[in-house]
C-alpha cells in the first residue's frame, strides 16, 4: 500500500533570506499536499480502469481538466513532479536569449552548455514543431497563445530547430544549475534591465538611409523661413558689368570743366582741320563750321566698349531745345557738340560715359 507523507505542517524557523532560490517551509508543505494527494488519485486510477484501452470508468480532475486516460494521467503527474523537483533544486528556471522566428521557416537554436531546454514562451499565438533536423518535430508539435509558456519538459539535447507558422519572437526557458552567462545563443544571467551591467548611456544610431516613400508623417508643403544669402551665393544674377565711369559738366567759352562728379576728364578745342560739321558731326540746325561749338573730352579709358550720353543747357541755363551729340570715340578721346538753332550756337552740357567693361 502506498504510504502518504505524515509529517507535520512545517513552519519557518529563521527569515527567508532568498525567496527566489531559498526552499520555504511553505514549499515543503505544499510538496506533502502534492504528493498526498497523487496517492489518491493513483487509487481511484487503480479501481477505474476498465477495458485494455486503458479508458478510466469516471474521469479524474486534474487543474480544471477531466483525464480519461491513464496515459493522460501519468502526464500530468509528471508535470506536477517536475515542478516540485524545480523547487527542490533552488527553483533553477532562466530565460534564455529571446529570438525571431519566421513564419515557415526554421531557427537553429544552441541550448548553453550544461543547461537543458525546459519550455518556450510564445510571442504570438501560434503553433509551432520542435525538432533535431530543419522543420523536424520528433519533439514535439504545441500550440499556445500570444505570451504563454508551453513546457515539453527537460530536452537533453544540445541543440534544436523550431519552426512556427507565424513570424514571432520566442523566449526560450532554460534549466541550469547558477546563472549562465551572457552571450551567443544563450540568456540568462540579469533577471531584470536594471540588473543587468555594464550597459551602455545612449542608443546612437548607425549611418543608414530610408526612402522617401517608407518615411511617415510629411508635411504637405515647406514655407521658406526668414532669411539672408550673400550676393555671391547668387546664381543667375543679371549682369551688371556696365557701369558709368566718366560724368561732369563742361562750359563752352572759355572752353572748360565746370565739375567733375565721376572719373578724371579733360576738355579741348577740336582740330577744325578736315572737319566737315554737316556729314560728321550729323547734328541738327548746323549749317556751318564752327569748331567753337566742337569738344574734345580726353577720359583714357583705353577701350571704345563705351557709350557717350548726355544734354545740352541754354543759355538760361535749362535744358531746352538744345541738341547734344558725340559724332566720334576712339580709345582714349571722344568729340561732342552742342547746337540750340540753324546758327550753331553753342551751349555748356552735361555728359556721362558707360562703359561695358
Amino acid at each position: 500500500m502506498i504510504e502518504k507523507i505524515t509529517y507535520n505542517d512545517k513552519r519557518n524557523i529563521v527569515p527567508i533570506i532568498d525567496a527566489e532560490g531559498q526552499v520555504s517551509a511553505e514549499d515543503l508543505n505544499m510538496i506533502k499536499s502534492v504528493v498526498n494527494n497523487w496517492i489518491d488519485r493513483f487509487v481511484a486510477l487503480r479501481d477505474s480502469v476498465a477495458d485494455d484501452d486503458n479508458r478510466l470508468t469516471e474521469g479524474i480532475e486534474i487543474d480544471g481538466t477531466v483525464y480519461f486516460y491513464t496515459e493522460e494521467v501519468l502526464k500530468a503527474f509528471l508535470k506536477q513532479m517536475r515542478k516540485l523537483s524545480q523547487l527542490a533544486s533552488n527553483k533553477g528556471l532562466q530565460n534564455g536569449q529571446p529570438f525571431a522566428v519566421s513564419a515557415g521557416t526554421s531557427f537553429h537554436y544552441e541550448v548553453p552548455a550544461g543547461a537543458f531546454l525546459y519550455a518556450l514562451q510564445l510571442g504570438n499565438t501560434s503553433t509551432i514543431h520542435i525538432g533535431s533536423s530543419n522543420n523536424g518535430d520528433e519533439y514535439g508539435e504545441l500550440s499556445g497563445n500570444a505570451g504563454s509558456v508551453i513546457e515539453f519538459g527537460f530536452l537533453n539535447a544540445p541543440e534544436v530547430y523550431i519552426s512556427s507558422d507565424v513570424s514571432q519572437e520566442i523566449t526560450p526557458i532554460l534549466y541550469a544549475e547558477g546563472n549562465l552567462s551572457l552571450g551567443g545563443n544563450i540568456g540568462g544571467g540579469a533577471g531584470t534591465w536594471e540588473d543587468l551591467e555594464g550597459k551602455p548611456d545612449v542608443f546612437p544610431p548607425a549611418l543608414h538611409s530610408h526612402s522617401w516613400d517608407g518615411i511617415s508623417g510629411k508635411p504637405t508643403h515647406y514655407p521658406p523661413s526668414k532669411h539672408k544669402h550673400s550676393y555671391n551665393d547668387l546664381e543667375d544674377k543679371p549682369d551688371f558689368s556696365q557701369q558709368i565711369v566718366i560724368a561732369g559738366k563742361v562750359g563752352y567759352n572759355p572752353r572748360r570743366v565746370i565739375k567733375r562728379f565721376k572719373g578724371d576728364f579733360n576738355v579741348y578745342a577740336l582740330n577744325r582741320s578736315g572737319l566737315n560739321p554737316i556729314s560728321d558731326i550729323m547734328l541738327e540746325g548746323i549749317g556751318q563750321q564752327a569748331p567753337e561749338y566742337c569738344h574734345k573730352i580726353v577720359h583714357n579709358l583705353g577701350h571704345t566698349d563705351y557709350v557717350v550720353t548726355g544734354s545740352a543747357v541754354n543759355s538760361s541755363g535749362s535744358i531746352g531745345t538744345v541738341k547734344f551729340n558725340c559724332f566720334y570715340q576712339s580709345d582714349n578721346y571722344c568729340y561732342v557738340a552742342t547746337a540750340d538753332d540753324s546758327s550753331g550756337n553753342v551751349s555748356d552740357f552735361v555728359f556721362q560715359i558707360t562703359s561695358f567693361k
